[in-house]
């Protein structure tokens, strides 16, 4: 092997190197674990457009979390999809038989979270079920570590210990972020213009 032949080689061999690297950390921190979608999931949107939001009867939170988890993913589903979001009555019983009667999905969302002196792991299942058949459509699963960094989202985390208190404020950006995530995967419908009113109206209360 001549000394060009070798360099090559080694150049090569750091490519790859390199290459691999990029590759474990892409698939590595993805936070996807699954997205299960019914197969008339895509159908259903046609007429799945309103729907509520609740965090699971089962989540082993503090209150003030709980409200937290359902609040923020009902402002990130306003925000980026075009779901008409409806509340849930205070006196809520965990299924669509206390919910509004144009509500047509509840969607639930189960966190885990472990928590470490400098990062936080969640977990976080989002189900939706059709409100006519009581049959699930959607199944998603994301996970992911987070560091306590209060200095990131500063608004954000401003907004919610306001309406939450100072305990929670290292876990907003986490719980956002993974959030995000997983509400990303979900598909939205797409609106009529007397149904873009409605959205205003009902979200505006």
């Amino acid at each position: 092997m001549t000394k060009i032949q070798f360099i090559k080689t080694q150049n090569d061999l750091l490519l790859f190197s390199v290459q691999l690297v990029l590759l474990l950390f892409f698939f590595g921190n993805c936070t996807v674990k699954y997205i299960r979608p019914d197969s008339s999931f895509e159908e259903n949107l046609k007429s799945m457009k309103r729907i509520s939001i609740i965090s699971h009867p089962d989540n082993k939170l503090a209150e003030e979390e709980k409200k937290m988890l359902a609040e923020m993913a009902k402002n990130y589903l306003s925000h980026h999809k075009e779901y008409i979001v409806y509340g849930t009555p205070k006196k809520f019983q965990g299924n669509c038989l206390t919910l509004s009667p144009k509500v047509q999905s509840l969607v639930s969302l189960k966190m885990t979270e472990e928590t470490k002196p400098s990062k936080i792991s969640l977990s976080l299942n989002g189900t939706v079920t059709d409100c006519k058949s009581n049959r699930q459509i959607w199944d998603g699963l994301v996970e992911s570590n987070y560091s306590f960094d209060l200095s990131e989202n500063a608004s954000l985390v401003k907004t919610y210990t306001e309406k939450y208190g100072q305990k929670i404020a290292e876990k907003v950006t986490p719980y956002f972020l993974i959030i995000k995530a997983l509400l990303d995967e979900l598909d939205g419908p797409t609106l009529t213009e007397d149904e873009q009113m409605e959205k205003i109206e009902v979200e505006s209360k």
